[in-house]
């Protein structure tokens, strides 16, 4: 017994290769913290903090748990297991519905999208980190290059021309208003007075220092320091992926825990500083009468969604490196749960702060408080500028960024890779050489997010191809692998790498509840569909160009299984159609060993029923037919 132990301790932070020719993570710690970075991303820190604020504040956390339970969990679990259980990608997944394998293309291309301005992003934070490096940030003051005769500094209105009362007003909007002299007047359409609205100096640092902005969607430059940084950020994501998942695994033990500690750090200083209480009120105060609106549980939907990564590709690609009975149940839970309560934790960490702006400007923390790269590079940043010591806290705070960002980009990449060497197995040798090629064809297509327009299509992608493609994409994933792979199928791959019978909540949720939550969340997304403000109008430039992305990557779902139908298949169009929904010959576990023991589980049965080999499954350190131990998994 103690030896046994021994071994699975070790088993847990290094051991050998299972796979020969794929490779495994070196240890199961590695896969965990991978799967941990991927999930706990950019906007845990900046998304769900506001989402929680503008959605009931702390009852958003009951919809939130919903979502989780009903829909986060089920999906996590369902596609970590069927990567494991394959050792396949997102594209080669799809061995076991040929039919459906556009699925995993589109999954693939929205990931190199996605992965082309995440970087972006990235280099946001680099740019920051090293404006950092002085004795006085750059975003204090209005004496820059850069700052215009509105700038004020620590300006707040309400000091100026009192309290706002808009009721009975043609708008309730306080953007729609504009403190002139000593009163407020309404400025909505009026482009004369609202070009005369004060801005803080950080929101100018950010608007023509880092991102040039000229107000039109025209190309007209070339920022050399953002493309700078950019090619920084693209050497970083070399460096650490270059020897694979052996190179990643090793420093995800960096970059997934180092957050944290930043976290730490930064919420202990958040609870010296006066004025977080308000602001930790105002994040955590319930407003019990918002969670009866739709929208509330869309939102709360959508952040589990967006938050685990799910239908991206990228966790069917990581367990992919998984040895075969590696336990999926326990990571997911550690992984999922993890994940949530890491946005909960960051959400008391940024309101804390915020609400040490709001003190400082006298102002309320609802006039503070920001959402998305508003909140990381505008109000953050200033909050930051306030506090004794500024530089450092800076610099720690972009640096933390810098690895939550890093940690995603990593499994981004991995994604497109695995994907790519899964259909030419042959590339597996030279995997240095196919990265060196993805990160130079990533970055010069990201020069453009270094232009004067590169934001605008910064938040198009994040939009409308990290956005809706992936609601869509998410809908056709859950349906595809519950009705036409199928549950049970599912369950006995399951059983089979970990001893555990899925129990109904698993599969009411896999067949009802996850598909039936997306869809009525898409739904509602296209009801309520209105242009973002970065869009001129309906039907412009940008968002035609936005279209077209959504379109181009969910173009390859029909297209495949036009081809896989016509060129494929034989027979009459519905034998073509069984055989497109069949698994392939090939389909299965990658080595032959844990296809033999799959095969004295089951027998040969298509659709076994693995309720007759087991009735009460528990943990238990017993051998497999191959001689490995195997943890069976209780309920």
């Amino acid at each position: 017994m103690a030896k046994s132990k021994e071994t699975k301790v070790k088993a847990f932070f290094a051991a050998e290769d299972e796979n020969k020719e794929r490779g495994n993570w070196s240890g199961q710690l590695d896969f965990i913290l991978a799967c941990l970075g991927y999930a706990v991303g950019l906007g845990n820190v900046w998304r769900f903090p506001y989402r929680t604020y503008e959605n009931g504040g702390g009852a958003f956390l009951i919809p939130y748990a919903c979502m989780l339970i009903f829909a986060g969990l089920p999906l996590f679990f369902m596609e970590l297991s069927l990567g494991q259980y394959s050792s396949r990608g997102p594209i080669a997944i799809w061995d076991c519905a040929p039919l459906c394998r556009g699925i995993g293309i589109a999954q693939v291309i929205v990931s190199a999208i996605v992965g082309i301005y995440y970087n972006c992003i990235i280099a946001y934070c680099v740019f920051y980190m090293f404006s950092s490096l002085t004795t006085s940030l750059p975003w204090t003051g209005c004496d820059h290059w850069w700052n215009s005769e509105l700038c004020r500094e620590l300006f707040n209105e309400l000091n100026v021309c009192g309290d706002l009362n808009v009721t009975g007003q043609a708008s309730t909007s306080s953007d729609d208003y504009v403190c002139m002299g000593t009163e407020w007047l309404y400025a909505a359409g009026n482009d004369t007075l609202l070009a005369h609205k004060p801005i803080s100096p950080a929101e100018e640092y950010w608007n023509n220092a880092v991102l040039k902005l000229t107000g039109k969607f025209e190309l007209t430059s070339l920022d050399w320091q953002m493309a700078m940084c950019l090619l920084l950020s693209w050497f970083i994501v070399y460096l650490c992926m270059v020897k694979g998942i052996k190179s990643t695994g090793k420093a995800v033990y960096f970059t997934a825990t180092f957050p944290y500690v930043v976290l730490l750090i930064l919420l202990i200083r958040g609870l010296t500083l006066d004025g977080m209480e308000d602001g930790i009120k105002f994040y955590v105060t319930p407003r019990w009468e918002e969670i009866i609106s739709f929208s509330v549980w869309k939102e709360a939907a959508a952040q589990i969604f967006f938050s685990l990564s799910v239908a991206w590709g990228g966790i069917q690609a990581l367990a992919s490196y998984n040895r075969f009975h590696n336990n999926c149940y326990r990571d997911t839970l550690i992984v999922v749960f993890g994940n949530c309560l890491t946005s909960i934790f960051a959400g008391f960490v940024v309101f804390s702060i915020i609400g040490y702006l709001a003190k400082s400007l006298n102002t309320s923390v609802e006039n503070a408080v920001q959402s998305g790269f508003s909140l990381a590079f505008i109000a953050y940043p200033e909050a930051l500028s306030q506090m004794p010591g500024a530089p450092g806290w800076s610099f720690l705070f972009f640096f933390m960024l810098l690895n939550l960002g890093l940690d995603t980009q990593f499994t981004i990449i991995e994604t497109v890779m695995t994907a790519i060497c899964d259909q030419w197995p042959s590339l597996r040798t030279k995997k240095p050489i196919l990265l060196v090629g993805l990160c130079l064809v990533n970055y010069a297509v990201g020069l453009l997010c270094c232009t004067n327009i590169g934001y605008y299509l910064v938040q198009m992608m994040d939009d409308y191809a990290g956005g809706y493609s992936l609601v869509f994409l998410g809908i056709l994933e859950v349906a595809a692998f519950s009705f036409i792979y199928g549950v049970r199928r599912l369950s006995d791959n399951i059983y089979t790498m970990i001893r555990y019978v899925p129990n109904y909540y698993w599969k009411g949720c896999w067949l009802v509840i996850s598909p039936a939550i997306l869809l009525l969340s898409m739904l509602y997304s296209f009801i309520a569909y209105t242009p973002p403000s970065y869009i001129d109008d309906h039907l412009s430039l940008q968002e035609v160009i936005a279209w077209l992305m959504v379109a181009f990557a969910l173009s390859f779902i029909p297209l495949t299984a036009i081809y896989v139908i016509i060129f494929k298949t034989e027979g009459s169009l519905l034998q073509r159609l069984r055989t497109g929904v069949t698994p392939l010959p090939t389909w299965g576990p990658a080595l032959e060993q844990h296809r033999e023991e799959e095969k004295a589980l089951f027998g040969t049965a298509s659709i076994p029923d693995i309720s007759q080999h087991v009735t009460n499954p528990v943990y238990d350190e017993s051998e497999s037919e191959t001689g490995e131990e195997v943890e069976v998994v209780g309920v």
